[in-house]
């Protein structure tokens, strides 16, 4: 991986190269030696704050379905989402 050059990041598959990747980036995340599956992930814990509960840390980014307007703006669907 050389700095400046575009990485897929579904090709980094260990920790090692990930945090290379990140130096390379010029970044600082932190992150576990060791992905957690199944009840032992993080991503599976619930959140609260205040009265909003949210049943865990998965999330999907509206822009997703593409249906954002041309010049970026959210649309109806994004919204509604």
């Amino acid at each position: 991986m050389t700095s400046g050059s575009i990485v897929r990041l579904g090709t980094i598959k260990d920790v090692v190269r990930f945090r290379d990747h990140l130096r390379s980036l010029g970044l600082s995340i932190p992150c576990d030696n060791e992905v957690q599956h199944g009840n032992d992930s993080p991503l599976l814990a619930k959140l609260q704050r205040g009265d909003l509960r949210i049943g865990n840390h998965i999330a999907i980014n509206p822009m997703e379905g593409w249906d954002g307007t041309v010049d970026g703006q959210p649309s109806e669907h994004t919204l509604r989402r």
